[in-house]
């Protein structure tokens, strides 16, 4: 791979990224679907050679080979047989009427032993039944065909529609509507085939789950914490739920791990609510101000203020580019609309620009410029009115004093951002030196920066990527130092670490 172009992509739009990466992750599913589909095939057909009631697998023959064996054993008392055995070989008596029955049967036992282990094989990897899991898998396989197809028809629509809002909005409302519960259906039938293929015989990849392990232990927060990482059949990312972090799938890559830091957030704020935690978050989550939203929509709102707070770019791009439409209303009173999110998100990017630590880089100033003009085209695109709710912008300036008051959590500062802008280049080329580096999240923004910039060599940017986070072991003491305006990149350095 050499050094790319560092021009700046052509502009494009959200729903051509989300098409694009949908078209991925089908082709991930299909990959993985074919993969266990033929490691299943391939156990059934030793299986079959093992099996007792198949006249032309290897039981038939063995057992004559046994009968045969110990049949040997009445010509040798014929005294002129064994003097013509003698003669030839004077072992020759001993191996035919002793060793050769002992090996043969050794040999059955064994085969014996064998077929324990498959049929116990057999029933780890046919959670399903033995049918159904080859028409699942060929469903699948079917399915994500039918679906490339409709996604190949909404892109080409797009480009003939070249930027027109109506046409625009019409594709939006088709893939909200149609394609996303289809793709949504096809990822549930995916995650069962996998589940009764592949978990129970521990053959799923786990590495992104301890990726988002060692991003837990970045954050490192005093408040109680998921720490547990699992693979779930969830619609959305880091569902916390008790002591677990669930992943949902289509999420199980490098790219949808800094999203953990909303579930972290929420915790977070779902343990102010309770009356625990700093008191500036029980402050700002009370019911005394509502700053026009309710409590657990304030909540939801302060897990982005948090998200964005301590992992910056990183997850701005992760939500902006696979979660959040400009034109999409809320749920419900207790849900933040889309626009609200991104508005909140970008607020945050702004403030961390306004710190000494960060003000005079001109790389991070790009990339908010970029992010903002971004979201700004896509509201364009959709003939929609960017407007900020005022009282929003209010509840961000409390909720970011409060974050820079309680000194147990940390801003994104230059140390890390130049950290990743170092990364950044090491995942653009082939050196071979591996760069100095500790913070996962690190990682994970110049991850995100390298896709931005070069969305053609995303693939590449992930496999080199995690091939970085796997060979780093992660930090034996991954305790965070609060950071004000007024920390230099020296004193982090020097910052003493401890459990």
């Amino acid at each position: 791979m050499t050094v790319p172009d560092s021009k700046q992509p052509p502009p494009t739009s959200l729903l051509r990224i989300r098409l694009d990466a949908l078209a991925r992750d089908l082709d991930k599913v299909e990959t993985v679907v074919t993969t266990a589909a033929n490691a299943t095939a391939q156990i059934k057909a030793i299986a079959r050679w093992l099996d007792p009631d198949n006249r032309h697998g290897l039981d038939e023959p063995l057992t004559t080979l046994v009968v045969k064996s110990y049949s040997l054993r009445g010509p040798l008392r014929i005294p002129e047989f064994r003097d013509q055995c003698d003669r030839c070989d004077p072992t020759l008596r001993t191996w035919l009427g002793e060793e050769l029955p002992a090996c043969v049967e050794k040999v059955y036992d064994i085969v014996t032993q064998l077929r324990q282990e498959i049929g116990q094989i057999q029933e780890q990897v046919g959670v399903l039944d033995r049918s159904e899991d080859e028409r699942l898998s060929s469903g699948i396989t079917n399915g994500c065909s039918t679906l490339r197809g409709t996604i190949k028809t909404m892109s080409d629509e797009l480009i003939a529609a070249d930027g027109d809002p109506v046409v625009y909005q019409r594709l939006w409302d088709t893939f909200d509507n149609e394609l996303s519960p289809d793709i949504q259906q096809l990822f549930t039938d995916y995650v069962d085939f996998v589940g009764g293929l592949a978990v129970r015989a521990n053959t799923l990849d786990q590495r992104v789950c301890r990726l988002t392990d060692r991003l837990l232990k970045d954050l490192h927060l005093t408040l109680s914490v998921p720490s547990v990482v699992v693979p779930a059949q969830q619609t959305a990312l880091g569902q916390v739920m008790q002591s677990v972090i669930k992943l949902g799938f289509p999420e199980w890559t490098i790219w949808g791990v800094p999203l953990v830091g909303h579930e972290v957030g929420l915790n977070v704020a779902r343990t102010a609510i309770r009356g625990e935690g700093p008191a500036e978050f029980k402050v700002l989550l009370s019911d005394d101000v509502s700053y026009g939203m309710s409590q657990a929509r304030r909540a939801a709102v302060f897990a982005d203020v948090f998200a964005a707070y301590v992992l910056g770019p990183g997850y701005a791009r992760a939500v902006i580019q696979s979660r959040l439409e400009p034109h999409r209303a809320p749920l419900g009173a207790d849900d933040p609309p889309d626009a609200e999110r991104a508005q909140v998100i970008l607020g945050v990017l702004r403030h961390l620009g306004e710190l000494k630590a960060l003000r005079s880089d001109s790389e991070y100033r790009s990339t908010l410029a970029g992010l903002q003009e971004f979201w700004d085209r896509e509201t364009r695109s959709l003939a929609l009115v960017r407007a900020d709710d005022p009282e929003v912008e209010r509840f961000l300036e409390a909720a970011l004093a409060a974050l820079a008051t309680a000194t147990k959590f940390t801003a994104l500062v230059s140390v890390w951002w130049d950290k990743a802008k170092e990364l950044h280049d090491y995942l653009l080329t082939d050196q071979v030196r591996t760069p100095d580096w500790t913070l996962i999240m690190c990682l994970l923004t110049a991850a995100w920066e390298a896709r931005a910039r070069h969305p053609e060599l995303t693939d590449d940017i992930e496999r080199r990527a995690m091939e970085l986070a796997m060979e780093s072991p992660p930090p034996t003491s991954p305790y965070i130092p609060a950071i004000t305006d007024r920390t230099t990149s020296s004193q982090l350095s020097k910052a003493r670490l401890e459990p």
